[in-house]
């Protein structure tokens, strides 16, 4: 096939699902060329000898003066996609409407890889994004109804983008009732894979380590890994904690709240990824309490390499995880540490608990399988015509 490829994604997994899909439609033949607007990510996992890229200017604008910007965008990227002879277009996801402009053009067949909908105008995060403070004055009235206005324009603009792609595909079946809920729309599963090959499990043995990864944001839930660790009645391991960057000043507030409960907090950014593979090596334990994630990567990672994961029973990670086989589910913040506890006092069941996850993550959620599911869809979509 003959593909254009359209993103447009900060560092993280999105970015990652984005290269290990592009990688192995490369190593298939398919010649594939990329449109992106500058303010994409390119230094994390660059698309670089896998895809030839345009990249077109964009200005890092304010959410609300963003629109006409990407519309002209989407404009010159669908001139040039359909002057090309593509077989197809495919889309991922937008880092500023989630669901692209692109996507809009009705002369494009489209598949539209969707991590997942805004999740701040389709979730409490911790408030709904419509409401305003009750009894607040009316500076912060007017405050909360220009908000209230803004969203629902943002809102606007990405129901409009979902409606246009000729196919949407999405990593998990929550993420499949995401788009049914936010969109009205149908989508079909193919989930995201790792590389078992590179995520292996270690030689030496554990260490009393309880690894975390993702941004240091308050939804990705460090503070609950923290309580937890704290609640423990024996010796408490070490909480180390990847992320990309830190929103704001919580990575300090969150030292400080370690420093508070006595858990020893090690966070570190950026890091190679040789460095999260060892650490994923060496942890006895891996929590993920972030609420309604989409799928993570994280959570298979970790299964790839041993280390057994416990996270909330909601969102993706329902579908990854076995529960009491691969790892843990829990329904109440405080099941966190009772698992904790009892995984720590036995090593064989650490190891036992690893190897079953290893095995699953080998069998269903390989880079391999993954990326034969997405081929198959593409190519399905390109036997209706060329672009």
């Amino acid at each position: 096939m003959k593909i254009a490829l359209w993103w447009h994604l900060p560092a993280g997994g999105g970015k990652r699902a984005l290269y290990d899909q592009v990688r192995y439609l490369a190593e298939r033949g398919h010649e594939i060329h990329a449109w992106s607007p500058a303010t994409a990510d390119r230094d994390f996992l660059p698309l670089e000898g896998l895809a030839s890229e345009t990249v077109l200017p964009m200005p890092d604008l304010m959410v609300g003066s963003r629109t006409a910007p990407m519309l002209l965008h989407a404009a010159k990227v669908a001139s040039e996609i359909e002057a090309g002879g593509f077989d197809l277009a495919f889309l991922h996801s937008c880092r500023w409407f989630s669901a692209p402009h692109l996507g809009r053009n009705q002369k494009l067949k489209s598949a539209l890889y969707l991590h997942e909908p805004l999740r701040h105008l389709h979730e409490s995060r911790p408030k709904p994004a419509w409401t305003v403070p009750a009894g607040a004055c009316l500076r912060d009235r007017a405050i909360g109804y220009w908000r209230t206005l803004r969203n629902r324009k943002l809102a606007s603009q990405e129901w409009t983008n979902a409606q246009g792609p000729t196919r949407i595909l999405v990593n998990s079946l929550f993420s499949r009732e995401a788009v049914v809920r936010a969109y009205g729309r149908n989508a079909k599963l193919c989930p995201l894979g790792v590389d078992v090959d590179y995520w292996t499990p270690g030689e030496e043995d554990r260490q009393p380590i309880i690894a975390g990864l993702g941004t240091v944001a308050p939804h990705k839930g460090i503070d609950i890994a923290l309580r937890s660790i704290a609640m423990l009645s024996g010796p408490k391991p070490r909480l180390e904690w990847i992320g990309n960057f830190s929103v704001g000043k919580y990575a300090e507030e969150m030292r400080s709240y370690a420093k508070l409960l006595g858990v020893e907090l090690n966070l570190r950014f950026a890091v190679p990824q040789d460095e999260v593979r060892d650490l994923l090596r060496k942890a006895s334990v891996f929590f993920f309490p972030s609420r309604l994630e989409p799928m993570g990567y994280a959570p298979l990672e970790a299964g790839a390499c041993g280390c057994p994961v416990i996270g909330f029973c909601e969102g993706g990670v329902r579908e990854t995880i076995v529960h009491g086989t691969t790892g843990m589910l829990v329904q109440e913040e405080e099941e966190f540490a009772i698992h904790l506890e009892a995984l720590l006092a036995s090593s064989e069941r650490i190891k036992e608990m690893g190897a079953m996850a290893r095995m699953r993550v080998a069998s269903h959620y390989g880079v391999q399988q993954a990326g034969a599911a997405l081929e198959s869809e593409l190519l399905k979509l390109a036997e209706k015509g060329m672009v």
